[in-house]
């Protein structure tokens, strides 16, 4: 039992003690009432539709009644109280500790959201890198490749104009032995024109 179930009972009295004292209060209720005038008898039971028989169980009904309340008191009630009581002291402190446990769970799940947007703007500065690394990549392959081909192409060219200029050296080569050979021919051939 709690110090204030306790303390409450102890300012009651002990029970049999409330029951004697109950118990004379309705003797002397009963008293009063067989005391009462025949015109109050008569005002009861025409009133209030009660029987001589009626007073005299009420009170005692009532005495029962104490007895029975005393009783469930001490087999019923106490012990529901104390149970009930002792709930209360070990929940006391069970909302503050709730209440604790979910600012816990509620930092916690900030610091995970937390790590996980870290962890997502690292994974995207490591995309954007390596995309930049592949571009710079990429553009060298195509400068290399550019130049390469500026280069081929120069030789490309260099060397279509040596054939050019060899081929036009050599035509004119050819042209101008062509041309001896032509002029050799025609002073050598027989004159037709003069009839010879």
């Amino acid at each position: 039992m709690s110090a204030k179930h306790s303390s409450s009972a102890a300012k009651k009295g002990h029970p049999i003690q409330q029951g004697i004292v109950f118990l004379v209060i309705l003797i002397i209720i009963e008293a009063v009432i067989f005391m009462l005038p025949p015109s109050a008898m008569k005002f009861a039971e025409e009133s209030l539709k009660l029987t001589p028989t009626d007073l005299i169980f009420i009170p005692i009904g009532s005495f029962l009644f104490f007895v029975f309340w005393k009783l469930m008191e001490n087999a019923v009630f106490d012990p529901f109280l104390a149970l009930h009581e002792a709930r209360e002291a070990a929940t006391e402190g069970s909302q503050e500790l709730a209440l604790e446990k979910l600012a816990e769970a509620t930092r916690l799940e900030n610091e995970a959201e937390d790590q996980i947007n870290l962890a997502r703007r690292d994974a995207v500065q490591e995309k954007m890198s390596q995309v930049a690394e592949a571009k710079k990549q990429a553009s060298l392959v195509i400068t290399d490749a550019e130049n390469q081909a500026m280069q081929n192409s120069e030789r490309a060219i260099k060397e279509a104009a040596d054939r050019i200029t060899k081929l036009k050296a050599d035509l004119e080569t050819q042209a101008g032995q062509l041309a001896g050979d032509v002029v050799d021919k025609l002073k050598s051939a027989p004159q037709i024109a003069n009839g010879k």
